[in-house]
């Protein structure tokens, strides 16, 4: 993330988000779980989603998440967040509707993520 002079936000992507599944490239933490499993597919905006979430995830909580202490990684578990610890939990001044956001951003699922970066704006418009 890259902040200008007049104190905008700039994502900056070097295309590792575009890697070939179980390779190691990437930010620890920060990259999507789908990018550590066997998907025929890496769907680069929900990748970016993903780290988005994390991203917040930091800011808000103070924490970077990590698997096996702050949420599960079974991806074949029927409850994908039976051991997540969404924001709020770690930060109770955090919008409710902001814990939502992260939490929708970071589903392990990508299909569970929001459809694509205009629903997620529009979301945060919202919020805003």
């Amino acid at each position: 993330i890259i902040i200008d002079k007049d104190g905008d936000l700039n994502l900056i992507d070097f295309n590792i988000s575009l890697s070939v599944p179980n390779q190691v490239e990437g930010t620890k933490y920060y990259k999507a779980p789908e990018m550590e499993r066997s998907f025929s597919t890496t769907d680069r905006s929900k990748v970016d989603m993903f780290a988005i979430g994390v991203m917040m995830y930091e800011y808000y909580t103070g924490i970077v998440p990590k698997p096996m202490e702050h949420y599960t990684t079974s991806v074949d578990s029927e409850d994908y967040w039976a051991t997540f610890i969404e924001p709020k939990q770690l930060n109770s001044k955090i919008n409710s509707h902001v814990n939502d956001v992260i939490v929708k951003c970071m589903q392990k699922n990508p299909k569970n993520r929001y459809r694509d970066f205009a629903e997620l704006i529009s979301m945060l418009r919202r919020i805003r």
